[in-house]
């Protein structure tokens, strides 16, 4: 029988001779790799430091003993009673701690990262900055227990319970606690990022501070919890009961409630708007809610979606993919019920949602398709102008050979008029040269020296103005007969719906359009057209002016 087997059988049999010559031999290292003390009798054995990996300890009495520091890796600890026993800094990882109990338990800093500690019993242990890193927890009892600073990142929590724990600046991200109860919890200042709370009891917990940002709080229940200041960006609260909660301070950047989302009684002085605690509402800093206003508010919100603008719209291009938007949200009816332009410049477009629908997809969906038409509009102008590029320096070298050629006969004619005159005659007209583009935005005459440019109207500009008026008149009033009868002109979406119809037979008919155009330059198509869509089509114009002008200065720089 070699050392480590006569200390281990000094272990099983007698535990106060084994302290004693531990106490005398406390240098020692002791290996007990893959020992079996199922069923043994250590309570208050003194096993610090020890090597145990691997080991059997199922249905052990190991209450009040001391396994500080010991390497306890996938060791089995089933069903063992460890109350009150002592695992500072002991490293459990892989270990099996089903059904275990360690109530009273000092875990302080020790390591159960991918531990399996289902159905165990851990109520008011000291887990201080325990790590709990992928384990699994489920159906543990925790109440009690103080869990500050500990990490719990993508650990397995489903049904636990919390109660009354203290978990302030803990590290939960990516955690699943599904119907677990944290009722009269501390969660201050603790990361719950992307958190899986769904059915969770949070009643009363104090989540001061908390990062719950993109966390699911699916039929959650947070009566009177209190949020002030916590980040609940992109969080879900679908069909959570938040009354009587605390919002003071709370960052609500894209949160998702719906119509079942319960807000009665919130308190609520202010919110942010932006991450990062930006953009304060109410705006006026020396403002608070009145009672009950922030919930009448975000009532009401549920069943909008904000489209924001920041850098300016393009309205032809709104109205394609909002339309092309509808068509894909099938039975759920979606329409515009607001535009609003904030004192910054933004514009905000607020969309009527049923609540059943997920407005993140909803939003997504709509910007993926705003910005695939915007940048290929881009892309086909970057054509165009570098085939103007292009054009312009064939003029530019075209003429210098004119410039050179023209000096070349001016010399020779002042030195010999007769021979000057025998000279080959040269063509030292400008030229004129047609850029034709296939991107869709038709041909750029670019005409230099003498020639001519074509379809050019010389007639009067009023006349002209009031010409083209009355023609876009009358395309409004032909582009409606062949609408359903269930088309509204006044509605927003009508609206959108006619004004881009006639921009697209404006630019579909070469010869209106150049007329349209040319009036345009000598006023504005204001006040003479009378139709409901008149601000936002005159709009799209002369949008479209500027940049048919600004095609234009390129040619003929």
């Amino acid at each position: 029988m070699n050392k480590s087997d006569e200390l281990l059988e000094l272990l099983k049999k007698d535990v106060i001779a084994w302290n004693r010559w531990k106490q005398e031999n406390s240098q020692v290292e002791i290996n007990f790799e893959s020992v079996d003390l199922s069923n043994a009798h250590l309570s208050q054995a003194d096993l610090k430091g020890i090597n145990f990996k691997r080991s059997n300890f199922s249905g052990a009495d190991l209450r009040q003993a001391d396994l500080s520091d010991s390497i306890l890796k996938g060791a089995n600890f089933e069903k063992s009673d460890l109350r009150g026993a002592r695992l500072k800094q002991a490293n459990l990882a892989n270990a099996n701690l089903k059904a275990v109990k360690l109530n009273n338990a000092n875990l302080i800093s020790a390591n159960l990262s991918r531990a399996i500690i289902s159905d165990a019993r851990l109520m008011n242990a000291d887990l201080r900055f325990t790590t709990f890193s992928h384990a699994i927890l489920t159906k543990t009892d925790l109440s009690g227990s103080d869990l500050e600073g500990a990490n719990l990142q993508k650990a397995s929590l489903d049904n636990v319970n919390l109660e009354r724990c203290i978990l302030d600046k803990a590290n939960l991200e990516n955690a699943i606690l599904k119907q677990s109860s944290l009722k009269l919890s501390s969660l201050i200042e603790t990361n719950l990022r992307e958190v899986n709370l769904n059915k969770a009891n949070l009643q009363e917990a104090i989540l001061k501070d908390a990062d719950l940002s993109q966390a699911s709080l699916i039929n959650a229940d947070l009566q009177m919890a209190d949020l002030r200041k916590a980040n609940l960006s992109t969080a879900n609260f679908a069909n959570a009961n938040l009354s009587l909660a605390e919002l003071t301070g709370a960052c609500l950047e894209d949160w998702n409630i719906n119509k079942a989302t319960n807000l009665d009684g919130i308190v609520c002085d202010y919110i942010y708007l932006k991450s990062g605690y930006q953009e304060r509402y109410p705006y006026d800093s020396n403002k608070v809610f009145a009672q009950g206003e922030f919930s009448s508010l975000y009532q009401q919100a549920s069943e909008t979606l904000d489209l924001i603008f920041n850098g300016g719209i393009e309205w032809e291009t709104f109205a394609k993919s909002f339309s092309d938007l509808q068509v894909e949200a099938g039975d759920y009816s979606l329409s515009v019920q607001s535009i609003e332009k904030k004192p910054n410049g933004s514009l905000i477009i607020r969309v009527n949602v049923p609540f059943q629908v997920d407005k993140a997809k909803i939003e997504e969906s709509f910007w993926n398709k705003y910005n695939l038409i915007l940048d290929s509009k881009n892309e086909q102008i970057n054509f165009l102008n570098k085939e103007i590029d292009l054009k312009r320096n064939e003029i530019i070298t075209k003429q210098k050979e004119n410039d050179r050629l023209l000096k070349l006969v001016e010399t020779i004619a002042s030195n010999n008029k007769s021979e000057a005159m025998n000279y080959p005659q040269t063509n030292l007209h400008q030229p004129t040269i047609n850029i034709h583009s296939s991107s869709g935005y038709g041909d750029v005459n670019t005409i230099i020296g003498d020639s001519i440019q074509k379809d050019k109207i010389v007639n009067n500009p009023q006349r002209n103005l009031a010409e083209a008026a009355e023609e876009i008149q009358q395309l409004l009033k032909q582009l409606e007969s062949t609408y359903s009868p269930n088309y509204s002109p006044n509605s927003i979406s009508g609206k959108f719906l006619v004004a881009n119809d006639a921009i697209k037979e404006i630019k579909s008919n070469d010869s209106l359009k150049k007329r349209v155009i040319e009036a345009m330059k000598h006023g504005s198509l204001g006040g003479l057209i009378n139709h409901p869509a008149a601000a936002i089509l005159i709009g799209a114009l002369e949008d479209w002016k500027k940049s048919n002008e600004i095609k234009e200065d390129k040619n003929y720089s």
